[in-house]
C-alpha cells in the first residue's frame, strides 16, 4: 500500500508539473524601492605643515638668499564644478617686525615651488597687506605642493628677532 500511496504523489506532482499547474501557484510576494539622497556640497580645505617657519642668521656676503629651515607642504582639497576656479593667495599681514620699531619689508620673503609639487602652485613673492597667487587650479580635487621659503640677506637690517604672519586662503569661484 505504501507503493500505491507514493506512486499517486509522483503522478500528481508530473500532472501538475506537465501541465505548468504548478508554475500558477501563489506565493505571496511584496517589493518596496528605497530611495537614496546623498548631500554634496561644495568644500575646500587647505592644510600646511609646518605652519612656523625660521631663517638662520648667516654672513650677508657669503649668503645674499637665506633658505628657510624647511619646506611648506601645502594641500589643496576642493569639491567644486568642473569649471569652477580655486585659487590659492598669500597675504602677509604686516612687514617683519622686532616688536619694537625695527622692521623688514616683507618683499624681502620669497618662495619657489619645489618640482614634485602637482601643476597650478605658483612662485611669488609676499608683499604688505597684498593677495599674491600662490596657485590656482580650475575643477575640484585634490592638489599637493611644496613651497620653499628664501630671505634676502642684508648687512642692513638691525640685529633682532623679526616676526610677521601671512595669511594663505583657498577661495573656490
Amino acid at each position: 500500500m505504501k507503493s500505491s500511496h507514493f506512486k499517486a504523489i509522483v503522478s500528481i506532482g508530473v500532472f501538475l508539473i506537465s501541465t505548468g499547474a504548478i508554475n500558477n501557484l501563489a506565493f505571496a510576494a511584496n517589493t518596496q524601492t528605497l530611495t537614496i539622497n546623498a548631500v554634496v556640497g561644495a568644500q575646500a580645505k587647505l592644510t600646511m605643515t609646518p605652519l612656523t617657519i625660521n631663517f638662520p642668521d648667516a654672513d650677508p656676503d657669503v649668503t645674499s638668499v637665506i633658505d628657510a629651515d624647511s619646506p611648506v607642504a601645502v594641500t589643496v582639497n576642493a569639491r567644486a564644478g568642473a569649471a569652477s576656479t580655486l585659487t590659492l593667495t598669500a597675504n602677509a599681514q604686516s612687514d617683519l617686525s622686532d616688536g619694537g620699531t625695527n622692521t623688514i619689508s616683507i618683499a624681502n620673503v620669497a618662495w619657489i615651488v619645489d618640482a614634485g609639487s602637482d601643476a597650478g602652485f605658483l612662485p611669488g613673492t609676499l608683499s604688505n597687506g597684498v593677495d599674491v597667487s600662490a596657485g590656482t587650479w580650475t575643477g575640484g580635487g585634490s592638489r599637493s605642493g611644496s613651497l620653499k621659503f628664501k630671505f634676502v640677506n642684508s648687512w642692513n637690517y638691525v640685529p633682532a628677532t623679526y616676526t610677521a604672519n601671512v595669511l594663505f586662503t583657498l577661495s573656490v569661484t
